[in-house]
């Protein structure tokens, strides 16, 4: 299962990669891994408290505020809400791109999947 931000629908989502890949515009997927990323069961409970807020689509890509998310924004909100500081260093501007969190040091490139 994948918990994502979806402007599509305007909120935080849980679906397959199945659905995921059959309901999106992407062309392809990429899978990194967090080193320093072993708290599970912490990331399921803090992904199933945003799921049950229905966290909102940050259209504004404000990454000051956290009453709505943007897909990097949630990524980077959830990893430090369990202690994980490996993107200690994203965030000092009002916005976090996806090259801020591929550039990070000692994050684990696993594989992609093109031509979704």
């Amino acid at each position: 299962m994948m918990v994502h931000m979806s402007a599509d629908t305007d909120t935080i989502i849980c679906e397959s990669f199945h659905d995921y890949i059959c309901t999106s515009n992407a062309t392809m997927l990429s899978f990194y891994r967090i080193p320093t990323l072993t708290d599970t069961g912490r990331i399921q409970i803090i992904l199933d408290s945003l799921l049950a807020k229905r966290i909102p689509f940050d259209h504004h890509f404000d990454f000051r505020d956290s009453h709505e998310l943007y897909c990097t924004e949630l990524v980077v909100k959830v990893t430090r809400a369990i202690g994980c500081d490996v993107f200690k260093d994203v965030g000092s501007k009002r916005y976090v791109y996806p090259d801020d969190l591929l550039h990070v040091k000692g994050l684990k490139f696993l594989y992609t999947i093109n031509n979704i």
